[in-house]
């Protein structure tokens, strides 16, 4: 496109001169959200896993840090169990209390989650094991079957 002034088109920085072989989008750019179900809920799943995350290591820490204290004042590890226990309100104690089952639960998962990992694999190197040498037998019988006629012949 030709333009009648004598000096060149002085653009601001954020602009930039486009050929006009070079493709250029005159609709679109607008957000689109597809959110499927599934992941809505996977994010569920993983706030809420990381909340309680967040909230048993909150709990960790007060109680560590509470029996530090208590053991740094003199007192025994009962008397600090007791100090602690005894400074919770009920819902820290029913919040300990559940904190404390779900970190069971979780090991016992995990402690689980090893356990059958470990059978499996055993399992499957068994069964590979027990393939392996009834191939071999296999090829053993295979041999001495060809080998037969030719003992027959030579008789």
């Amino acid at each position: 496109m030709d333009h009648t002034y004598q000096r060149p088109l002085q653009l601001p920085a954020c602009c930039s001169v486009l050929s006009a072989e070079e493709m250029t989008y005159t609709e679109g750019g607008a957000l689109s959200i597809n959110i499927t179900p599934e992941q809505v809920m996977a994010f569920g799943i993983n706030a809420t896993v990381n909340l309680l995350g967040m909230m048993g290591r909150y709990a960790f820490q007060a109680a560590v840090s509470g029996m530090q204290n208590a053991l740094n004042d003199g007192l025994g590890v009962g008397d600090a169990i007791g100090h602690y226990w005894g400074k919770l309100n009920t819902w820290s104690k029913v919040a300990t209390i559940g904190l404390a089952g779900l970190g069971g639960y979780y090991a016992y998962a995990q402690a689980r989650s090893i356990y059958l990992s470990l059978k499996g694999f055993v399992t499957e190197l068994k069964d590979a094991v027990d393939q392996y040498k009834a191939d071999k037998q296999a090829a053993q019988e295979a041999d001495q079957q060809n080998c037969l006629p030719t003992l027959v012949a030579l008789c």
